[in-house]
């Protein structure tokens, strides 16, 4: 990332609102009345109304007032769950195939869209191309949590479009400026902890360097690692100090952070109150029966013994 572009980002995310986990069903109650018989995509929401998105010279927020935003934001939240399930199932088979090294890429493609979902979760969207020839950072979260109403924020982001990195950046300043946490305590820590270059250290020596590989033995025979199921099948809150996925080791990998990223995405779509979800039981059906695919996920005492299938919603 160019300093130009990380001072520009660093600054957008300073006009973004701190979160209040005891106001997390009442701002989604706001964004969530009155479901229409059709939602459309939030960027095709946006565009309709590109006109709103022209700012005067020294602005770089402003609020605005579009119907449904919040029902394509669950749609959006639905879709990124889906996605990663899909990368779940994959890794799985490649560990199952004794290839580690896809396992991990697999894994880091379900971890990004996992933070999407938990940022779309906490009221942010990252436009994912321009409007009035701008990338913005979406913020429904009320700025005032007493007056809850159905306003929203934009927030000027520049001409760069937002990368991977920046994702993580903006989930560890959503970390940092809440109280009363939607998450896991140990999770929050280890969230802030990251440096988000290190996120896709792996993937990007792969993507960049013809000759890397993380396990050699992937290119030759089988190399099934048989630890990694044993950390998800029982899950303890050691892992949060434990993890570093830097290091290359199957006790140490993309798959254990996508199983963290994963526990806390449900933690805070549980505590969503059912009634405002009403009418979204196709989508949350759908969601619970891509969780059962992933096999290891419904064995006792695993990672999600608190929050098996059955009980999710």
């Amino acid at each position: 990332m160019s300093k130009s572009k990380e001072h520009q980002i660093e600054k957008s995310l300073k006009n973004l609102n701190h979160r209040n986990g005891l106001f997390f069903n009442d701002f989604w109650r706001v964004h969530l009345q009155n479901k229409p018989q059709l939602v459309n995509k939030t960027v095709d929401l946006l565009s309709s109304r590109d006109e709103e998105f022209k700012l005067n010279s020294t602005e770089k927020v402003k609020q605005l007032n579009i119907d449904y935003i919040g029902h394509s934001f669950l749609q959006e939240i639905f879709k990124l769950s889906f996605k990663s399930l899909v990368s779940g199932r994959s890794f799985l088979r490649d560990i199952k195939n004794g290839q580690h090294t896809h396992a991990n890429i697999s894994a880091y493609n379900g971890c990004l869209n996992w933070a999407k979902a938990i940022l779309l979760m906490c009221g942010v969207w990252i436009t994912p191309k321009k409007i009035q020839n701008k990338f913005w950072l979406i913020d429904f979260y009320p700025s005032n949590e007493k007056k809850i109403s159905s306003d929203f924020k934009i927030i000027d982001i520049g001409t760069n479009q937002i990368g991977h990195i920046e994702v993580w950046l903006i989930l560890q300043r959503l970390f940092r400026t809440s109280k009363n946490s939607l998450w896991e305590n140990e999770f929050k820590s280890f969230i802030l902890e990251l440096d988000a270059n290190d996120i896709a250290f792996h993937r990007n020596l792969i993507q960049y360097h013809n000759d890397y590989w993380l396990h050699l033995e992937d290119l030759e025979e089988d190399n099934m690692e048989n630890d990694i199921f044993n950390i998800i099948h029982d899950f303890n809150p050691e892992i949060y100090y434990t993890l570093d996925i830097r290091e290359n080791s199957p006790k140490n990998s993309m798959i254990i952070f996508y199983l963290l990223l994963a526990r806390n995405f449900y933690i805070m779509f549980n505590k969503l109150n059912p009634s405002f979800t009403h009418g979204c039981d196709c989508e949350i059906e759908n969601l619970k029966n891509s969780f059962n695919q992933i096999d290891f996920f419904n064995k006792k005492d695993s990672l999600w013994l608190l929050h098996e299938v059955e009980h999710a919603f």
